[in-house]
């Protein structure tokens, strides 16, 4: 998978991941200085963890042997939306971005549990997620502060990695004749 037509696929990845992890550090200082509530802390623990296994994953090409690193992603960032859904309940959050966050814990939990998907269908999966949590994130430019849209970025970037990630494991399973 080393090609030149997967190579700009793959440093938009790179990107992707590098940027997460910036915004995601920048979001976890501020919530340790500000003293923000433990949910908010455990979702940038949680979202660090998940972009170490994404990277994991990139840095070993995609590659089936690595698929662990890739099922490390998708339940750290189902973990993630479970601890957001939670945060919602308890903090009496509006029902826009918990209803979002139900909507995508949904869609993830059919991309990583039912079986046999395919890709078109796991594309459309993704393009329900990504809907949700795009309504979710734009939310946020309008009535959220500061923290809130650096944490909705570094949502919107793990997304994007995932989104990737996905294609590259279709790519790998062309490769080797899978479906």
């Amino acid at each position: 998978m080393n090609t030149d037509k997967y190579r700009k696929l793959k440093i938009i990845q790179m990107g992707l991941i590098s940027l997460a992890i910036i915004v995601n550090a920048i979001v976890i200082i501020d919530q340790i200085t500000s003293s923000a509530n433990v949910f908010d802390i455990l979702l940038g623990l949680c979202a660090t963890a998940t972009l170490f296994c994404g990277a994991i994953y990139l840095i070993f090409d995609y590659k089936k042997s690595m698929a662990g690193f890739y099922k490390a992603f998708v339940a750290l960032y189902i973990l993630s939306l479970l601890i957001r859904i939670i945060s919602s309940l308890v903090n009496g959050a509006s029902l826009l971005p918990t209803a979002c966050s139900i909507v995508s814990l949904v869609a993830l939990v059919a991309l990583e549990f039912l079986k046999d998907l395919g890709q078109d269908n796991s594309s459309k999966v993704y393009a329900v997620l990504f809907v949700s949590e795009l309504i979710s994130a734009l939310r946020v430019l309008f009535v959220g502060n500061m923290a809130d849209f650096a944490k909705a970025i570094s949502g919107l970037l793990i997304l994007g990695t995932f989104g990737v990630m996905i294609t590259f494991k279709y790519i790998d399973k062309k490769s080797r004749g899978s479906k």
